[in-house]
């Protein structure tokens, strides 16, 4: 996925479940590639439509800077388990 690095836009991660997903918590980590990552790194999402959307640009928790490539993640809190899922790659242009 591409986005401008001055759009102001959600980025979608389609999950699938055998649970209702919008009775649990989402949270989505956007670092750049190369970097290790950590829990410091998720930040509050939401569900729409099956997707965990989280608003990513400037003036948003997440911004994106143009040339650079971001890895993205997905956490879902389901007591017992919290999984986190690589969910792609974002290029900022």
């Amino acid at each position: 996925m591409r986005i401008p690095a001055l759009s102001v836009e959600y980025l979608h991660v389609a999950v699938t479940a055998n649970v209702t997903l919008t009775a649990l918590t989402v949270e989505m980590a956007v670092i750049r590639d190369g970097t290790a990552l950590s829990s410091s790194d998720f930040h509050t999402a939401a569900w729409s439509a099956g997707e965990a959307v989280m608003l990513v640009g400037p003036g948003q928790t997440v911004t994106l800077t143009a040339g650079l490539s971001y890895n993205v993640y997905v956490r879902v809190a389901s007591s017992p388990e919290i999984p986190v899922m690589r969910a792609g790659i974002v290029y900022a242009e």
